[in-house]
């Protein structure tokens, strides 16, 4: 059992684990989420304040790395409550193996976390500036929803071993046992038996037309675990960042995303800026930097219109035909609310 929660071994492993994230969550090279939940204990003796934790009571901390079907990879289990995530990731074996490169990851893979993680290379984070982007909040948006895997894996956890429902009343390591142990069940019956483990509306679903979250029944229950304290880390290397911009521009660019319900910035009808792109372009030349569409939209707006609907050819064609000079669409732009 143990068999269905640790770490891959091999790079063929890893590989499959990337595809799975690729294939259902439009994140490439990713192996794993990571995140970590409070465990709520009864008072321990003697050392209880070290076990006390920001949401006023004692608690132990589960560390985890997900893979795209909510298993458990990775598990560390037994950090006081009153660490953060980013303290117990720093001294996590899963950390060590990372740094010293024992994982026999992929080139160019990566994990993913929330802002209490480190900015590496090889573990992204969300933009946490105040004034973001299109580009940025897009990427932040493609990194959350990758990353849901792991606060879902953690919900369907405590909703079904009641055991995590309330205080545990036991000696602190035999918690940690118990606890590791519910996670090899958890993943065990993942692999074994999705359907009878949780059903249809146990996780988080998305409308893949709106992109609209529509919260998992888990989220419902008094059984949530809590997050662990978040304590934002800016420390990271010139080459973290290039990484993460290199990410941004792929989600905004090849690899965005037809369906995808972007920011409000982009109007609901941006055919009649593509219409305005396509007419400009055969009457002027496509190479121009003067085209309305993008003046009127700004560069970085009219990136991710271009991006997500240069895609649909038969809209593209379409428009380009019924359009032969920029005139008519800006004489008739009701006219482009039809496609």
């Amino acid at each position: 059992m143990h068999a269905f929660s640790q770490v891959p071994q091999s790079t063929k492993e890893w590989k499959r684990i990337q595809h799975d994230f690729d294939v259902k969550w439009n994140y490439p090279y990713c192996c794993g989420a990571a995140d970590g939940k409070h465990v709520q204990i009864k008072r321990p003796d003697n050392i209880a304040s070290e076990f006390f934790n920001y949401k006023g009571h004692y608690s132990i901390i589960l560390f985890a790395l997900v893979d795209a079907n909510y298993r458990f990879l990775y598990i560390h289990v037994g950090h006081n409550g009153r660490a953060n995530d980013s303290a117990v990731f720093r001294n996590s074996t899963l950390n060590s193996a990372i740094q010293n490169n024992l994982l026999n990851w992929p080139h160019n893979s990566v994990i993913i976390g929330d802002d209490a993680f480190p900015l590496r290379p090889n573990l992204l984070k969300p933009f946490s500036n105040a004034n973001l982007s299109l580009k940025q909040r897009i990427f932040n948006y493609r990194l959350s929803r990758a990353r849901r895997v792991v606060e879902n894996s953690f919900g369907i956890l405590a909703a079904r071993f009641r055991i995590l429902y309330g205080p545990i009343n036991l000696k602190t390591n035999t918690i940690d046992l118990v606890v590791k142990s519910v996670c090899y069940l958890h993943s065990w019956l993942i692999a074994k038996s999705t359907t009878n483990y949780f059903g249809n509306g146990t996780i988080d679903q998305e409308g893949l037309d709106t992109g609209e979250i529509h919260p998992g029944s888990w989220r419902s229950t008094n059984s949530e675990l809590h997050s662990a304290k978040h304590l934002p880390s800016n420390n990271y290397s010139n080459e973290a960042p290039k990484k993460r911009e290199q990410y941004a521009e792929y989600f905004t660019g090849e690899g965005a995303v037809p369906w995808h319900s972007y920011p409000s910035e982009i109007p609901k009808n941006v055919e009649i800026y593509f219409g305005l792109h396509f007419s400009h372009m055969l009457a002027f030349g496509e190479g121009d930097d003067n085209c309305p569409a993008k003046r009127q939209l700004g560069v970085d707006t009219w990136t991710v219109v271009a991006a997500s609907w240069s895609r649909d050819r038969q809209v593209a064609s379409k428009v380009a035909r019924t359009s032969t000079s920029l005139a008519t669409i800006l004489d008739y732009p009701s006219k482009w609310q039809a496609y």
